[in-house]
């Protein structure tokens, strides 16, 4: 798990990012009328303040999520406002059930990270002279200090 990525790897992870990023590209011009060339010239894979972004073409309007909802709200949909739209929440938000289960669950793992500490910290008690040892990079790695 903690290895260096293949040359393979490596081939198939820039494939992968390519393929993400020229995808963001199409969306993007067909959102702003724009060529695909024309938007990866401006946007050279950079992000932009919302002033830059708007120099550029890129946005029409800075705002938030509300912001944005009352556009929708008003402009598209020529409703008085946010509260006329039914908004869905995504992911669904959990029920207080389901929340505790997780916080069990949670435990759970919580209970078998203590039990593997527990064997780990055991053997500090056959290590002579801990003084003379330190722990580094937030690892149980020993080394003597010169």
């Amino acid at each position: 798990v903690n290895q260096p990525f293949s040359e393979e790897q490596l081939v198939q992870l820039n494939v992968i990012i390519d393929s993400t990023y020229n995808a963001f590209l199409t969306r993007v011009a067909a959102g702003r009328g724009m060529s695909v060339e024309d938007v990866r010239v401006v946007a050279k894979g950079r992000v932009w303040t919302g002033k830059d972004a708007i120099d550029k073409g890129l946005v029409d309007r800075l705002g938030g999520l509300y912001d944005a909802l009352e556009y929708i709200a008003t402009e598209e949909y020529e409703f008085s406002g946010p509260e006329d739209l039914e908004i869905v929440v995504f992911p669904k938000p959990k029920t207080p059930f389901e929340q505790f289960f997780d916080i069990l669950d949670h435990q759970g793992q919580f209970a078998q990270v203590a039990a593997s500490l527990g064997s780990v910290l055991s053997s500090f008690d056959r290590v002579e002279n801990p003084q003379n040892y330190m722990v580094y990079d937030n690892t149980l790695d020993f080394i003597q200090p010169r």
